[in-house]
């Protein structure tokens, strides 16, 4: 876990509530980890176990390559492309301290999703998509 992050000690938080740098034996779903080095440098990722057969060891996250959100420095609206037509579950916003400031329950196959954001006061956020294959990150300013 070091190469991801600097300087050991390293703290991981997952959202199993678990502070190991390994999960095993976990159920199909989505899991969620903060690690945090000595330096309080911080990085977070997600990972998406699906159901699969005995057997059948194909993990593929692929439709979310497509997923992009724009215009990124945005005024009050933000476009959400969606070309796999994958469904979008939860949009998510958080400032750089880590405080959600947005949620929107969306579960929908569309193609694009307009966002009105007018309510954000100007600043830099992490945009988090949750889909039905897994979460993908952005970093947006507006």
């Amino acid at each position: 876990m070091n190469d991801i992050i600097g300087k050991k000690p390293i703290l991981a938080k997952w959202s199993t509530f678990e502070t190991t740098e390994k999960l095993t034996s976990k159920d199909s779903g989505k899991y969620h980890v903060v690690v945090i080095d000595a330096n309080n440098c911080m990085k977070d990722s997600t990972f998406y176990i699906p159901n699969i057969s005995k057997g059948t060891g194909s993990i593929s996250l692929a439709s979310l390559d497509y997923i992009s959100a724009y215009p990124n420095l945005f005024q009050n609206q933000l476009t959400i492309d969606n070309p796999r037509i994958i469904t979008i579950e939860r949009i998510s916003i958080y400032n750089l301290i880590g405080k959600l400031v947005y949620t929107k329950n969306i579960f929908e196959k569309k193609e694009q999703i307009d966002l009105s954001l007018n309510l954000l006061t100007k600043g830099n956020y992490l945009f988090s998509i949750e889909t039905n294959q897994g979460i993908k990150n952005f970093k947006i300013s507006k």
